[in-house]
C-alpha cells in the first residue's frame, strides 16, 4: 500500500488485488485515525511512498506480500493462537466474516 492509495477526502482506500485488479473500499474513521497517527508519529522519516515500512534499517517497504504473512504468523505465535488460516490469508477471512456479519453481501 502506498500513500497514494489513501484518499483522505473521500474516505476511501485503494486495494490492489490479483491480476492488476483495483477496488476502492471505505476507510472507516477509526482506521483512518490510526493510520494518520502512525504516519505522523510512529513511521520513521524515509523516502519510500509505501505506508508500512521495515522497523529496522534499511527503512523501506516490505519486499513482498510474503513479509506481511510473516508478520501475522509471528504475531499469532506471540499470543499463542493457532487458527486454521495463517498469514495474510487470515486477514482476508477475518475481513470477509466481519463484512458478512455487518450485512455486506459477498
Amino acid at each position: 500500500m502506498t500513500l497514494e492509495d489513501l484518499d483522505w477526502e473521500t474516505g476511501e482506500i485503494v486495494v490492489h488485488g490479483k491480476g492488476q485488479r483495483l477496488a476502492r473500499l471505505p476507510l472507516p474513521k477509526d482506521v483512518g485515525a490510526a493510520l494518520a497517527n502512525y504516519l505522523r508519529h510512529v513511521r520513521p522519516a524515509c523516502s519510500t511512498r509505501r505506508v508500512f515500512i521495515r522497523s529496522k534499517a534499511p527503512r523501506r517497504g516490505f519486499a513482498s506480500s510474503v513479509a506481511v504473512c510473516d508478520v501475522v504468523r509471528r504475531a499469532l505465535q506471540r499470543v499463542g493462537l493457532n487458527p486454521e488460516f495463517k498469514g495474510a490469508h487470515l486477514l482476508r477471512h477475518s475481513s470477509l466474516q466481519n463484512c458478512c456479519a455487518g450485512g455486506v453481501p459477498r
